[in-house]
């Protein structure tokens, strides 16, 4: 296997949406219903649509992504407020920003900067 498709292997395509109102993420393998997206990716880029919008991440009980990177794709200013399944906030990701967060006893934030 050649570096790219070694770097594609490990690196899947980013999970990419438009939020119409509070949304879970949902552990891989789940079924999604109304405002859920199952995490297929590590790396999420999102567009809060409007307005802010908190996201709620899964429990970390048996979470097999233990590192997410969500970057804030919005075109105005519109946060992304990224809470645990507890619905306590840990991290907020402004306009053009972006965070990372990893899964231990809780959810916890790594750090926010502005994407480039």
């Amino acid at each position: 296997m050649d570096a790219k498709a070694r770097l594609l292997a490990q690196n899947p395509a980013p999970l990419t949406a438009t939020l119409a109102a509070a949304t879970t993420l949902l552990q891989p393998g789940a079924t999604a219903g109304s405002n859920e997206i199952v995490l297929d990716s590590d790396l999420l880029v999102l567009d809060p649509g409007g307005s802010a919008r908190d996201v709620t991440l899964p429990g970390v009980s048996g979470m097999r992504k233990a590192r997410l990177v969500i970057v804030n794709s919005a075109d105005a200013a519109e946060n992304l407020v990224v809470k645990n399944a507890a619905a306590a906030t840990i991290i907020t990701i402004g306009q053009g920003e972006t965070g990372e967060v990893i899964a231990g006893a809780d959810w916890y934030a790594i750090g926010v900067g502005t994407s480039t």
